[in-house]
């Protein structure tokens, strides 16, 4: 992943030596590879470039390892524009990059399946996390929103293992339309500095009990997340199709996190 060390997958040049071991292999046929390079490239033009590396690079480890080849997989890596200054992929580039590679690789290989991981693409910008306004308050001239929800239901917004934390986009649910009142930071509930959602966020006035919602939030949602960090529970989710909104997960309640636990009798 990025062509630096890594704890995923295996190194190509190692593979490349394991032709005895792959050959002994009584009860598997390997007939592709699998390569995932990095995340949320938004230039096509790096979306191509990868395909074409990891094609040439399949077709020299089938050679090699005299392996089949029936599928390339050539990752996923397509995304999503979270931040200011950012823009989404242009999909016809990006459609277009992707079928000369491919086009020029199938010609030696008319048998290959080729797989393009799109899941983030796809999915990020049909969510948003909804939280509830606890509290409003001031700490040393800044502005703080404290909310119900942070993360424990969405690591991905607060930042957690980010190299620079950046604000996805957050808005106000209430108040829509209505301009910026002041800059605020907006915080989960939990006793840590760092559940942050947003710092220095341009919005209307906020009062407890307005709902916020962070957009593009369909996905490393609550199932990337540490839902049950201090006991607080894994939230709600609500499909919304064709204007109907569907409970498709209900929210943790205190049940459902001690219920796990047993009590030693003495």
């Amino acid at each position: 992943m990025g062509g630096r060390p890594r704890q995923f997958g295996i190194d190509a040049e190692l593979l490349r030596g394991s032709r005895a071991e792959l050959s002994a292999l009584r009860h598997l046929r390997v007939e592709g590879i699998h390569a995932y390079v990095g995340t949320r490239f938004l230039d096509p033009e790096d979306v191509t470039q990868n395909t074409r590396g990891i094609l040439a690079e399949a077709a020299g480890l089938a050679e090699a390892l005299h392996l089949p080849l029936r599928t390339v997989d050539f990752g996923g890596g397509i995304g999503v524009a979270y931040f200011d200054n950012e823009k989404d992929p242009d999909v016809g580039h990006l459609v277009d990059g992707i079928n000369e590679a491919v086009d020029e690789f199938a010609r030696g290989h008319p048998d290959c399946r080729y797989i393009l991981e799109a899941g983030r693409y796809l999915t990020a910008a049909s969510g948003t996390y909804v939280v509830r306004v606890l509290d409003v308050k001031e700490s040393m001239g800044e502005a703080f929103v404290v909310t119900d929800g942070g993360t424990n239901h969405h690591m991905a917004a607060v930042g957690v293992g980010s190299f620079v934390r950046r604000n996805f986009p957050l808005r106000s649910l209430d108040r829509q339309g209505e301009p910026a009142a002041g800059q605020y930071t907006v915080t989960g509930p939990l006793c840590t500095p760092t559940d942050v959602l947003g710092r220095k966020v341009a919005l209307p006035a906020v009062r407890p009990g307005d709902l916020l919602g962070v957009g593009r939030s369909g996905a490393y949602g609550p199932s990337a997340s540490p839902g049950r960090f201090l006991s607080h529970g894994y939230p709600a989710e609500v499909l919304v199709h064709e204007g109907r909104a569907h409970l498709v997960r209900r929210r943790d309640n205190p049940d459902d996190l001690l219920s796990p636990q047993r009590l030693v009798e003495v």
